[in-house]
C-alpha cells in the first residue's frame, strides 16, 4: 500500500512540474490555401512550402524567402 501511495505522489508531482516547466509552443502559421501542382514551391514570409497533396512546410529562412526560376531561395 505504501508503494502505491508514493507512486501516486510522484506521478502527481511530475504532472505538476511538467505543467510549470513546459516550454510554450508558437501558434501555427496559416498554410497557403490556393491550389498547387505537385513539386511546386511557394514562399510565405520566411517559410518555404512545397506542394505534395497540399502545401507542406519544408523550411524556414533566417531572412525573407523568394522564388527564383521555380526554386525557393532564402535571402
Amino acid at each position: 500500500m505504501q508503494i502505491t501511495n508514493m507512486s501516486l505522489y510522484f506521478a502527481a508531482l511530475a504532472a505538476t512540474l511538467t505543467g510549470v516547466i513546459a516550454t510554450p509552443v508558437a501558434a501555427p502559421k496559416p498554410v497557403p490555401t490556393f491550389s498547387c501542382s505537385f513539386g511546386q514551391y511557394t514562399c510565405e514570409g520566411k517559410s518555404i512550402y512545397q506542394c505534395n497533396g497540399g502545401w507542406k512546410l519544408v523550411s524556414n529562412c533566417g531572412g525573407s524567402c523568394r522564388i527564383i526560376n521555380g526554386s525557393p531561395f532564402c535571402l
